[in-house]
């Protein structure tokens, strides 16, 4: 892929969590999937099909897609972080296996990436938002209050008319108590 028939070179710090950042070097005239496979190299992801992978602009949370490579704001990315993260096909089921599981730690993943469009309405059309507001009836303290961080990231994705009188008590009582 090209950028107006210009190859361009960028360099871009890769993150692949929990692994230290690193710094890699992208060439436009590579194909998207080298570039996804390179970047799973260079931070060491082993057992991952690089179809499995995608890479996403830390800071606007847009993911890169292989319609857009090469595109104008492709040339942009210089110097940009992106991350490598599961897809989106893959990281829903896990993270809604985590919240059956009432798992607290996925609502850090989730409030990340309940910011990418793609893994957000994959989410709610899973069922994700269901077990959110499930959460919301049946939780207290510290995992109630991670639930409520994460519910308007998913609510945004969703008819809000679907959360019920009981559920909006709820939200209403935590907020008032926490006065």
């Amino acid at each position: 892929a090209e950028y107006m028939g210009i190859s361009l070179q960028m360099k871009v710090k890769v993150l692949f969590s929990p692994n230290p950042p690193v710094d890699l070097e992208i060439a436009t005239t590579g194909s998207f999937r080298d570039c996804i496979e390179a970047a799973a190299r260079a931070c060491r992801v082993v057992g991952r099909l690089a179809t499995e992978l995608v890479l996403v602009v830390a800071d606007s949370r847009r993911t890169l897609s292989e319609k857009e490579w090469g595109s104008a704001w492709i040339a942009d990315l210089g110097g940009q972080t992106l991350e490598l993260q599961l897809s989106a096909q893959i990281a829903v089921p896990q993270a809604i296996q985590a919240l059956r599981s009432e798992d607290r730690t996925i609502m850090f993943e989730l409030k990340k990436r309940l910011r990418e469009e793609e893994f957000a309405l994959l989410f709610v059309e899973s069922g994700g938002l269901d077990i959110l507001i499930a959460l919301v009836k049946s939780s207290t303290g510290n995992l109630l209050a991670a639930v409520f961080g994460v519910l308007p990231l998913a609510m945004n994705y969703a008819d809000w008319r679907i959360l019920s009188m009981d559920i909006i008590q709820k939200i209403v009582e935590a907020v008032d108590s926490g006065k």
